[in-house]
């Protein structure tokens, strides 16, 4: 049925007809079309059949159609037709899939997402610009029905390519039969068009038009796709050891198709590829674009963890190295969207129409990839000791520079030369495989390869969950040791019932973890723990333990304080003191700003938000259960977040930013003194209830709050004992005034902070306080952008400068280098496998306070809890952070500033142990922490130094709990596909000579690069 229309879609013309083409027939005997149950689509249908009859030639240049879905025809949704004015008879059908952005049964939703797409997306403009005509398939992404909201349609995912029955089944043909019903229609009204089709597509549809074009390249001429999160489809069956299956790689395309794959036509379909260098956004860690967390990782394992500097890298090489008609861009200055990218868009198209050639397209349009380097992969994964693995090269990448050879250089001291190098490893452990790719020009690239030789590689092993008997005031247990490969969640229960919210502990091995109750215990109690996957929910360990109570003294309630100008504070605050032990020294008071995530002269909206913040609700923020967890009272400011009064946006109160620290008359003056009148009152209404505190503060703060107290910490550091803040888009406050020729300003140094305080900045009492600064690997949110935050441009400016771009990959590691110079041992830490959220460092905020307070040195607590950020001027890279008494610690320092070919690098190991050269290993013969120290000296004589931690234990895998073992999701470390020679993989490929398997078989092994180790956030 046809609906044509104009404007506002007034006039609704409908038509039956029917095809018969042999190609139509195959599409309906595939999808099952007429046996599909209408009803299904009624909410699309209905009301047809009240228009009027005309025909197919009712067709009008420069209209736009909605053609109703034709089960008959073989699709079971509709897509909107545009017929550009005087379209040209040798272009092809332009298709756009719809993107909705979100998931909803609400089929209109996904309709006026297809009507705007129609109009206004970047395929229109190409149409139009092409005087192509214009689909656009309006496929739902559905929530509950027809398939449940882990099938992400728009991004033609895995989950949604196994749909075998129903609406939704083969999407992929549903779009081809779209394409034949526009042919006909068209040519039944006298327009011509040209063969295949031209696919565009951007964020999720541009995943979608990218893994269409490799299900169908016979069909495709040319494609392009942006913002991809990196996660370009490799045209290869194995890679990095894993096999791999759609949509990362080809492995199992035939499951799903019924034909195998066809490397030729792939080959030949012209392709462009783009996304901008301020693009955060990653799919990477939502359960709708990869359901499966064994999917999930190998994507990791494959391209890499970041975005900008690894997956698009790596992709860019593997697709030049097979040959294939590609083309790769990033953009600078642009986020997540392709405006600006349409005129690059069309001329691409435009030019592949043309006949023009891919180098020529490619040196025009393409350019501004990180350089990807030197890169080793490996075909087994994780190998025995004794068994061969086979390292390859061939996906090394050096911008305008052709490689002339390959060095290998392995930590038992032999060395090799070539593309490939096939050998064993006599010992376990992990082993240093250094490669140096030698260009040309004599530049030279290097990386190295740190293979687990009958080892888990993560170096953790089973999963462990330990508690033992206790007794405790009510408040909280203690978890001797969990043991965990992956983010982990951890519940407790007893007598049936929650004992607390879900802790959600990161990978890796902990002890004595904190875990508060929601409500106090008052009497014995058998708790029940269970430790489950965070991502898929699958059960990992469970433990049990007797827990006997021991009195208390009294607590506080939660209490808002109303303002008390003549007490120093022209704004409310909220306190709460949880129970204690009888017998417990006295805590210092836990300090978190209110955050409520909007500029709002609604004053009751900030209130309400600290309201929920003290109550414990999860999404305000941690202040709650870290009290419980430290048996200390919580404070919490309620300050306003104005709109306009009695200040304008512009000041950013919830982030003590400059603008707010500007602010000389009016209530909101001086915040920071106001928050210590707060401190004093509190501290004197809690003694005078029975419930001793400190005279210092702790401070926590997560995103807008985390800078607050960051900042915070820096203005008054001498009644601070410890700071811990999240989320501060890895521009932590750095305690100089200058650096790389810039003066640096509040809120980034210290430079004019005498103007706002009326003291200098004291370092000796701000190296005092101990600080812990952490966000996650997939952390989007980036407030660079955003006016409230930055309202100087010149600061902003200065930040982009000093810190750098990437949040991840350069600002975090430029703060950690900057407190390594000045000698100020803050702890870093990024959670891997997380986003914009505080959940998994909850337990080690806990600790970091608690032991800060017992008065542990600052020193210790780097050791223990910084992780996976290095100093950028000397980056040690440790394969295992946690090995067992007697196994290989292995490391490399070559992603140092001052490292290169005639560098000297010295280690030491931190048990009297030491080494020369860029990559060394060591055995540790005794439990503990140990340091890990390097000194890169140059041949200019300069040297840098840095320092990391290991942790050796007395066994990382413990025998096996007396609960039901979860089962293994380890593959298999080899299928039946055999491994490539070196003439094999040099062979044509791509179906010449053989398939691409023997050209993919080779695995491709991660290139562990600098500052890398979870929906789309928003602006906080």
């Amino acid at each position: 049925m046809n609906e044509s229309y104009k404007g506002d879609l007034n006039s609704i013309e409908t038509t039956s007809r029917c095809i018969t083409s042999p190609r139509r027939r195959l599409l309906l005997k595939a999808t099952g079309a007429g046996i599909l149950a209408p009803t299904a689509l009624s909410s699309v249908t209905a009301g047809d059949t009240a228009n009027s009859p005309s025909t197919a030639a009712s067709l009008e240049e420069g209209s736009v159609s909605k053609i109703s879905a034709d089960p008959e025809a073989g699709f079971n949704y509709p897509y909107f037709l545009y017929l550009p004015s005087q379209p040209d008879s040798s272009k092809p059908l332009v298709v756009q899939p719809v993107n909705t952005g979100k998931s909803t049964d609400d089929f209109e939703e996904h309709l006026k997402a297809g009507e705007r797409t129609v109009r206004r997306g970047t395929g229109r403009t190409i149409s139009a610009e092409l005087s192509a005509p214009y689909m656009v398939p309006v496929f739902p992404r559905p929530r509950n029905q027809p398939v449940d909201g882990t099938h992400y349609v728009h991004a033609l995912d895995d989950t949604t390519m196994s749909i075998e029955s129903g609406s939704l089944e083969r999407v992929d043909l549903q779009l081809l039969a779209m394409a034949d019903d526009a042919r006909y229609r068209l040519e039944a009204a006298g327009y011509s068009i040209g063969d295949g089709i031209i696919l565009n597509g951007f964020s999720a549809s541009g995943n979608f038009v990218d893994r269409f074009a490799a299900l169908h390249p016979d069909e495709v001429v040319s494609v392009s796709a942006g913002a991809l999160n990196g996660t370009v489809i490799l045209p290869l069956q194995r890679a990095d050891g894993h096999r791999l299956p759609y949509p990362i790689g080809m492995a199992d395309v035939e499951e799903l198709t019924g034909h195998p794959f066809d490397g030729e036509a792939f080959r030949a379909v012209e392709r462009f590829y783009f996304y901008g260098d301020r693009d955060w956004l990653d799919t990477i860690t939502y359960q709708d674009a990869w359901t499966s967390r064994k999917l999930r990782d190998i994507a990791l394992d494959v391209y890499g963890r970041n975005i900008h500097t690894e997956r698009f890298p790596y992709s860019k090489a593997v697709h030049n190295a097979l040959g294939t008609d590609a083309v790769f861009r990033r953009y600078e200055g642009i986020g997540h969207t392709d405006r600006g990218v349409a005129p690059d868009i069309v001329s691409f198209h435009r030019r592949v129409l043309d006949g023009e050639d891919i180098d020529t397209i490619r040196e025009q349009l393409g350019g501004n990839v990180p350089d990807h380097g030197a890169h080793a992969e490996r075909d087994v994964r994780e190998p025995d000791v004794g068994e061969s693995v086979t390292l390859d090269s061939r996906f090394s990448e050096v911008w305008d520079d052709e490689i002339e050879g390959f060095k290998w250089t392995f930590d038992d001291g032999k060395t090799a030369a070539g593309e490939t190098v096939t050998r064993s490893f006599s010992s376990a452990g992990i082993h240093n495989a250094h490669l140096t790719a030698v260009t040309e020009s004599g530049e030279q690239s290097e990386t190295v390869e740190q293979v687990p030789v009958g080892v888990p590689e993560d170096g953790i092993g089973s999963p462990q969950l330990v508690v033992r008997d206790q007794s405790s005031d009510g408040t909280s247990i203690v978890i001797d040791r969990i043991a965990t490969p992956v983010n982990a969640n951890v519940g407790v229960t007893f007598r049936g019932t929650n004992g607390s919210r879900t802790a959600v502990v990161p990978a890796g091995v902990h002890e004595d973890v904190v875990y508060p109750f929601d409500e106090q215990l008052l009497e014995p109690v058998t708790v029940r723990l269970r430790m489950s996957d965070h991502h898929t929910g699958d059960r990992l360990a469970e433990a049990k333990a007797k827990i006997s109570i021991t009195s208390t003294s009294r607590s506080v309630d939660p209490q808002l304080i109303d303002a008390d100008p003549e007490a120093g504070f022209h704004y409310p605050y909220y306190i709460y003191a949880p129970p204690r032990g009888e017998n417990a020294d006295p805590m210092p008071v836990l300090v978190e700003m209110v955050n409520s995530g909007t500029a709002t002269d609604d004053f009751e909206e900030h209130r309400r938000a600290a309201r929920r913040l003290v109550k414990g609700e999860k999404l305000q923020g941690s202040g709650r259960v870290l009290a419980h967890g430290l048996s200390a009272a919580l404070l919490v400011p309620v300050f306003p977040r104005p709109r306009t009064d009695p200040v304008d946006n512009t000041h950013y109160i919830h982030s003590l930013d400059d603008t707010t620290m500007g602010i000389d008359e009016g209530p909101l003056k001086r915040v920071d003194r106001q928050l210590l009148a707060m401190v004093e009152d509190a501290q004197r209404r809690l003694e005078d209830e029975g419930y001793p505190v400190r005279e210092e503060i702790m401070l926590n703060g997560f995103s807008a709050s985390g800078n607050f107290a960051d900042r915070f910490a820096m203005l008054h550091p001498e009644e601070v004992v410890s700071v811990t803040a999240g989320g501060v888009n890895g521009m932590v406050m750095l305690p100089i005034e200058e650096y790389h020729g810039h003066r640096l300003r509040y809120h980034i140094g210290t430079a004019d902070l005498e103007s706002f305080t009326g003291d200098p900045f004291d370092k000796e009492a701000f190296a005092s306080v101990n600080r812990y600064y952490f966000m996650g690997e997939f952390d989007a949110a980036d407030t660079i952008p955003y006016a409230d935050a930055w309202t100087d441009e010149d600061l902003r400016q200065t930040a982009l400068d000093v810190y750098g771009l990437h949040m991840q990959a350069e600002r975090f590691p430029t703060s950690r280098t900057v407190y390594d110079r000045q000698s100020i041992p803050a702890a870093f830490r990024l959670y891997r496998n997380f986003r914009h959220s505080n959940s998994l460092a909850e337990n080690d905020i806990i600790r970091f306070h608690k032991r800060s307070a017992a008065g542990e040195s600052a020193e210790d607590l780097r050791r223990d809890f910084g992780a996976n950020v290095p100093n950028s001027v000397a980056t040690i890279r440790i394969a295992q952070r946690y090995a067992e008494v007697g196994s290989t610690v292995a490391v490399h320092a070559i992603e140092s500033e001052r490292y290169d070919a005639g560098s000297t690098i010295q280690w030491d190991f931190g048990d009297g142990a030491t080494a020369e050269g860029p990559i060394a290993r060591h055995a540790y013969t005794e439990a503990g922490t140990y340091e890990v120290s390097v000194a890169v000296s140059g041949r200019d004589g300069r040297t840098v130094t840095a320092s990391e931690y290991v942790r050796v234990v007395d066994d990382t895998t413990p025998p096996e709990p007396e609960t039901t073992k979860p089962g293994s999701d380890r593959e298999e470390r080899r299928d039946e596909t055999p491994v490539a020679t070196t003439s094999e993989a040099e062979s044509p490929g791509f179906g010449i000579g053989g398939t691409l398997a023997a050209l993919s078989s080779v695995g491709y092994l991660l290139k562990k690069r600098i500052g890398l180790e979870s929906e789309t956030t928003k602006h906080k």
